[in-house]
């Protein structure tokens, strides 16, 4: 092994990226992803590797690196200059029993399907990208980049799918979406694909002041956090195999919606839904509930409290609405709370991450609890959110019992 080679290692940056293996000739013979650059290309240097290894290693004479913002990025950027320069030793990228095609099809609106090789020919492609060495990590990219840009996955639709439901379906099955407006979504996902991000954030920008100046705010917000998700995509680790399902939460998650119910004896029952973006209130997307007698969870409402079956009630409600999926959800109480939640989010085929907190008498303590062991999030970020759906829900509370007073 050239010495060169370890003093090349020692200056590559920790940082996600791609990088490539030159022959004396200055011939790309291998070309591999990191999450860490310096890390991962140590890991070829060392002793006792397999015979492989050890021959990629005598015949190369130089290391180039080309950084990316996220491994996400990198997982494009290596299929995409493996494809280009056919590198030696890359086998599994030309096995077509483990490798795997990401296409998009030709059709009014296109899906986005991973295929592998042999059956290409099964699909009317308009564009494809690969080949990758694991098919798993593609279908982890497209998880994340789908809550970004989401896509329609199905064949021939007749009524609203599942993914629709979760809003990671844009609506093309539930005719909520025009084939012009589909196809930017695709083309922005072409984009990333390509590693043009940055791209796609100016263009965005530009469809917000645009937005702006025509006072349509809705759109421009929505906008906002398409950018705001860009900018804090989750990553994969190629390097690692994990899944993005359940991984740690953020301190500051994307979307956090924190629910609160007031009531006072049953009556006047009301639920409310406050929204944090990037650990910031956003106040346009508030939402409140009043639970009518007439159309309870249970009959407890009806004859007296029942903050569980409450908020099962707005649960159900809000998500029956198209409004944007949440990180994160928190709810005011204990596990009574949280298992109903939980109950709640599983009857309509979701799985979203659940915080709580007893707060115990005068509201002193703050003792959280959470759905799964394995997430994490910022204790402030809750207690302000926490006080903020009290509070909020207190007001509506009392402007509908003002209101029946006034009736008399």
């Amino acid at each position: 092994m050239s010495l060169s080679l370890i003093s090349q290692q020692k200056k590559l940056p920790s940082c996600p990226g791609v990088y490539l293996f030159l022959d004396k000739a200055g011939r790309v013979i291998y070309i591999g992803k990191a999450a860490v650059l310096k890390t991962r290309v140590a890991s070829y240097l060392r002793p006792n590797t397999d015979r492989k290894t050890s021959q990629l290693v005598e015949r190369a004479r130089k290391i180039k690196r080309l950084k990316t913002g996220t491994a996400l990025e990198a997982l494009f950027l290596e299929a995409k200059l493996i494809k280009k320069h056919q590198p030696q030793y890359n086998i599994k990228q030309k096995d077509d029993k483990t490798s795997a095609y990401l296409i998009i099809t030709r059709e009014k609106f296109p899906r986005l399907e991973i295929t592998r090789p042999t059956a290409l020919h099964r699909f009317k492609i308009k564009k494809s990208y690969g080949p990758f060495a694991s098919k798993k990590e593609i279908e982890q990219a497209l998880k994340i980049l789908r809550r970004v840009f989401p896509y329609h996955s199905l064949g021939p639709f007749k009524k609203p799918c599942f993914h629709y439901q979760i809003g990671l379906c844009p609506g093309p099955c539930a005719g909520k979406i025009t084939p012009k407006l589909y196809q930017k979504n695709i083309k922005n996902l072409c984009l990333i694909f390509q590693g043009k991000k940055s791209r796609v954030i100016s263009r965005l920008k530009k469809q917000m002041r645009k937005l702006s100046r025509e006072q349509n705010f809705e759109k421009a917000a929505a906008i906002r956090d398409t950018i705001l998700s860009l900018k804090n995509l989750q990553d994969i680790n190629p390097d690692q195999k994990q899944t993005v399902e359940w991984k740690i939460i953020k301190n500051i998650p994307q979307r956090l919606e924190a629910y609160d119910i007031s009531n006072l004896g049953g009556k006047y029952a009301t639920g409310s839904m406050v929204v944090f973006t990037y650990g910031r209130p956003d106040k346009a997307e508030y939402r409140k509930f009043k639970i009518r007698p007439e159309n309870p969870e249970s009959q407890k409402i009806q004859n007296g409290p029942d903050d569980t079956g409450m908020l099962r009630h707005v649960l159900k409600r809000r998500f029956n609405n198209n409004w944007p999926r949440p990180s994160v959800i928190f709810i005011d109480g204990g596990l009574g709370q949280i298992r109903a939640a939980q109950e709640t989010l599983h009857s309509l085929g979701l799985k979203i991450p659940i915080f709580s907190a007893a707060k115990g008498p005068g509201r002193k303590n703050f003792r959280v609890y959470k759905s799964h062991k394995n997430i994490q999030i910022n204790r402030d970020l809750l207690k302000q959110a926490s006080a903020e759906a009290h509070r909020f829900a207190i007001k509506y509370h009392q402007k509908l019992r003002e209101k029946n007073f006034s009736s008399f």
